[in-house]
């Protein structure tokens, strides 16, 4: 993309874990031109590497939600860095409050990131929340990222796993919206 070779800014903190590049690269090599002018939301972004990754290869906005302040600093520092502000929303709340939020104003999205701190299962609680599920757009995807040793596999039904991969303890998963005529 075009930030190519661009380190990102991490707080000093055990709650950041940054994605690998190994990780980051499979799935968008995975969703390829689905990136291309999409609206992307970063849940439990830390230092948004998966939603700055998505801007340098052609998305049209990003929504980032960090709850820690310092964090949520830090991004918009690199937003301003990487000269993409005016692209970038940097909401500094808790995920679940972000999305009742963002549900209430009818929000979209046609990527959706959750990474959040492995050793809870709020993957499975956000999936399964009718506000998260109407944040995803017609034919949009929800990639996790998540504790491999937590995984559940029940999904709702709007949502359809279409990839698996793990490296070591990390299981990143490929969800799918499934369109209301079947």
């Amino acid at each position: 993309g075009r930030f190519k070779g661009r380190r990102l800014p991490s707080p000093r903190s055990d709650d950041v874990r940054p994605t690998t590049d190994r990780v980051r690269e499979a799935v968008f090599s995975s969703i390829g031109p689905l990136v291309h002018d999409a609206h992307v939301l970063e849940l439990f972004a830390g230092t948004g590497a998966f939603g700055f990754e998505a801007m340098s290869r052609g998305a049209h906005s990003v929504v980032f939600v960090e709850k820690d302040r310092t964090t949520a600093g830090v991004l918009a520092q690199t937003a301003r860095a990487l000269n993409v502000g005016k692209d970038v929303v940097i909401l500094n709340r808790p995920a679940r409050q972000a999305v009742s939020w963002l549900a209430g104003q009818g929000r979209k999205f046609h990527i959706i990131f959750l990474d959040p701190p492995y050793g809870e299962d709020r993957v499975r609680r956000l999936l399964h929340d009718p506000d998260f599920l109407s944040l995803v757009a017609a034919h949009g995807v929800v990639i996790t990222e998540q504790d491999a040793n937590i995984h559940d596999s029940t999904y709702p039904g709007q949502l359809c796993k279409k990839f698996e991969r793990r490296y070591g303890g990390t299981l990143i998963e490929m969800l799918y919206s499934v369109p209301e005529d079947g």
